[in-house]
Protein backbone atom coordinates (compact mmCIF):
# COMPACT_ATOMS: atom_id res chain seq x y z
CA UNK A 1 0.00 0.00 0.00
CA UNK A 2 2.72 2.42 1.10
CA UNK A 3 4.74 1.76 -2.72
CA UNK A 4 0.99 2.76 -4.32
CA UNK A 5 0.95 5.87 -2.66
CA UNK A 6 4.26 6.47 -3.24
CA UNK A 7 4.30 5.61 -6.96
CA UNK A 8 0.80 8.21 -6.84
CA UNK A 9 2.54 11.24 -5.25
CA UNK A 10 5.65 10.81 -7.73
CA UNK A 11 3.52 10.53 -10.57
CA UNK A 12 1.18 13.47 -9.75
CA UNK A 13 4.60 15.50 -8.68
CA UNK A 14 6.09 15.03 -12.15
CA UNK A 15 2.45 16.39 -13.74
CA UNK A 16 1.60 19.18 -11.68
CA UNK A 17 5.37 20.47 -10.52
CA UNK A 18 6.73 21.02 -7.05
CA UNK A 19 6.93 24.70 -6.15
CA UNK A 20 10.70 25.74 -5.41
CA UNK A 21 12.65 28.65 -4.22
CA UNK A 22 15.83 30.39 -4.19
CA UNK A 23 17.25 33.17 -2.30
CA UNK A 24 20.31 34.53 -2.95
CA UNK A 25 22.46 36.97 -1.48
CA UNK A 26 23.68 39.38 -4.07
CA UNK A 27 27.73 40.81 -3.99
CA UNK A 28 27.87 44.43 -5.56
CA UNK A 29 31.41 45.56 -6.31
CA UNK A 30 32.31 49.01 -7.90
CA UNK A 31 32.13 49.09 -11.49
CA UNK A 32 35.42 50.00 -13.16
CA UNK A 33 34.00 51.27 -15.90
CA UNK A 34 31.34 54.10 -14.04
CA UNK A 35 33.52 54.96 -10.65
CA UNK A 36 30.92 55.26 -7.78
CA UNK A 37 28.45 53.06 -9.59
CA UNK A 38 28.21 49.27 -8.02
CA UNK A 39 27.52 46.10 -10.42
CA UNK A 40 26.38 42.69 -9.54
CA UNK A 41 25.38 39.74 -11.41
CA UNK A 42 22.58 36.84 -10.13
CA UNK A 43 21.85 33.46 -11.85
CA UNK A 44 19.78 30.45 -10.32
CA UNK A 45 18.94 27.12 -12.01
CA UNK A 46 15.76 24.71 -11.24
CA UNK A 47 16.11 21.22 -11.62
CA UNK A 48 12.20 20.16 -11.56
CA UNK A 49 9.39 21.29 -13.42
CA UNK A 50 7.11 23.28 -12.14
CA UNK A 51 6.39 27.00 -10.22
CA UNK A 52 9.35 29.09 -8.68
CA UNK A 53 9.41 31.91 -6.50
CA UNK A 54 12.97 33.06 -5.78
CA UNK A 55 14.50 36.21 -4.36
CA UNK A 56 17.99 38.16 -4.45
CA UNK A 57 18.97 40.61 -1.92
CA UNK A 58 22.04 43.14 -2.90
CA UNK A 59 23.40 44.20 0.03
CA UNK A 60 23.21 47.96 -0.95
CA UNK A 61 22.70 50.29 2.42
CA UNK A 62 22.32 54.03 1.19
CA UNK A 63 19.55 55.12 -1.21
CA UNK A 64 19.85 55.86 -4.96
CA UNK A 65 19.27 54.68 -8.66
CA UNK A 66 19.01 51.12 -10.06
CA UNK A 67 20.67 52.71 -13.61
CA UNK A 68 20.29 49.47 -15.51
CA UNK A 69 18.75 46.21 -14.58
CA UNK A 70 17.91 43.07 -17.04
CA UNK A 71 16.99 40.12 -16.23
CA UNK A 72 16.78 37.25 -19.11
CA UNK A 73 15.47 33.49 -20.07
CA UNK A 74 16.22 31.84 -23.27
CA UNK A 75 14.60 29.15 -25.61
CA UNK A 76 16.25 27.42 -28.31
CA UNK A 77 14.25 25.83 -31.38
CA UNK A 78 10.67 26.00 -29.53
CA UNK A 79 11.73 24.58 -26.46
CA UNK A 80 11.36 26.65 -23.65
CA UNK A 81 12.83 25.39 -20.40
CA UNK A 82 10.84 28.55 -18.43
CA UNK A 83 8.76 31.47 -18.03
CA UNK A 84 9.45 34.05 -15.90
CA UNK A 85 6.24 35.92 -14.95
CA UNK A 86 6.83 38.68 -12.84
CA UNK A 87 9.76 40.44 -11.59
CA UNK A 88 9.37 42.69 -8.43
CA UNK A 89 12.20 45.36 -7.06
CA UNK A 90 11.11 46.00 -3.61
CA UNK A 91 7.54 45.46 -4.33
CA UNK A 92 7.94 47.47 -8.01
CA UNK A 93 7.14 45.89 -10.93
CA UNK A 94 9.81 45.46 -13.73
CA UNK A 95 9.03 45.79 -17.06
CA UNK A 96 9.22 43.09 -19.62
CA UNK A 97 9.98 42.91 -23.11
CA UNK A 98 10.08 39.67 -26.00
CA UNK A 99 13.05 39.64 -28.24
CA UNK A 100 13.20 36.37 -30.89
CA UNK A 101 16.00 35.90 -33.40
CA UNK A 102 16.89 32.82 -35.73
CA UNK A 103 14.85 30.31 -33.55
CA UNK A 104 15.90 31.48 -30.34
CA UNK A 105 13.52 33.94 -27.98
CA UNK A 106 14.81 35.93 -25.06
CA UNK A 107 12.59 37.41 -22.38
CA UNK A 108 14.09 40.30 -20.66
CA UNK A 109 12.78 42.28 -17.55
CA UNK A 110 14.80 45.67 -16.87
CA UNK A 111 14.29 48.90 -15.35
CA UNK A 112 16.36 51.93 -15.60
CA UNK A 113 16.51 55.04 -13.28
CA UNK A 114 14.01 53.70 -10.29
CA UNK A 115 14.76 54.95 -7.61
CA UNK A 116 15.22 53.22 -4.17
CA UNK A 117 16.04 53.69 -0.30
CA UNK A 118 17.73 51.00 1.39
CA UNK A 119 18.55 47.41 0.77
CA UNK A 120 17.13 45.84 -2.40
CA UNK A 121 15.55 42.80 -2.34
CA UNK A 122 13.95 41.47 -6.43
CA UNK A 123 11.46 38.65 -6.16
CA UNK A 124 11.29 36.78 -9.66
CA UNK A 125 8.36 33.97 -9.98
CA UNK A 126 7.73 31.87 -13.24
CA UNK A 127 7.17 28.48 -14.34
CA UNK A 128 9.86 25.94 -15.71
CA UNK A 129 9.22 23.31 -18.13
CA UNK A 130 12.00 21.55 -18.31
CA UNK A 131 14.21 19.71 -15.40
CA UNK A 132 17.22 21.83 -15.87
CA UNK A 133 16.42 25.59 -16.00
CA UNK A 134 18.48 28.66 -15.87
CA UNK A 135 17.92 32.39 -16.02
CA UNK A 136 20.28 34.71 -15.06
CA UNK A 137 20.45 38.82 -14.99
CA UNK A 138 22.18 42.08 -13.92
CA UNK A 139 22.23 45.19 -12.05
CA UNK A 140 23.93 48.65 -11.64
CA UNK A 141 23.27 50.87 -8.85
CA UNK A 142 24.70 54.50 -8.16
CA UNK A 143 23.81 56.00 -4.88
CA UNK A 144 21.75 59.27 -4.29
CA UNK A 145 24.39 60.93 -2.60
CA UNK A 146 27.39 60.86 -4.78
CA UNK A 147 31.08 59.31 -3.42
CA UNK A 148 33.85 61.36 -2.27
CA UNK A 149 36.17 62.21 -4.36
CA UNK A 150 39.55 61.57 -2.65
CA UNK A 151 41.55 64.37 -1.29
CA UNK A 152 45.18 64.78 -3.42
CA UNK A 153 47.88 64.72 -1.36
CA UNK A 154 50.31 67.14 -0.43
CA UNK A 155 52.78 66.29 -3.32
CA UNK A 156 49.84 67.16 -5.86
CA UNK A 157 49.59 70.78 -4.39
CA UNK A 158 53.44 71.02 -4.91
CA UNK A 159 53.58 70.20 -8.17
CA UNK A 160 50.60 72.60 -9.07
CA UNK A 161 52.48 75.22 -7.24
CA UNK A 162 55.40 74.45 -8.59
CA UNK A 163 53.84 74.69 -12.20
CA UNK A 164 52.10 77.81 -11.81
CA UNK A 165 55.32 79.21 -10.62
CA UNK A 166 56.68 77.99 -13.67
CA UNK A 167 54.32 79.48 -15.86
CA UNK A 168 54.16 83.01 -13.84
CA UNK A 169 58.26 83.11 -14.39
CA UNK A 170 57.96 82.45 -18.26
CA UNK A 171 55.12 85.01 -18.64
CA UNK A 172 57.40 87.53 -16.57
CA UNK A 173 60.35 86.94 -18.82
CA UNK A 174 58.18 87.16 -21.82
CA UNK A 175 56.71 90.44 -21.05
CA UNK A 176 60.48 91.82 -20.41
CA UNK A 177 61.79 90.50 -23.73
CA UNK A 178 59.17 91.98 -25.53
CA UNK A 179 59.97 95.65 -23.13
CA UNK A 180 63.43 95.70 -24.59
Amino acid sequence: MKIKFALVALALSSVVGLASANTTNVVLTESALQPGSFTGGFFTSHFTAGEFTDTFNFGFPAGGYVDNMSISSFSFMNFIGLDILSAKLNGTAVSSNIFSSGGAVSTQFGTNGLPFTGPLSLVVTGMTYSPTSTYGGGITLTPSSPIPSPVPEPETYAMMLAGLGLLGFAARRKAKANQA
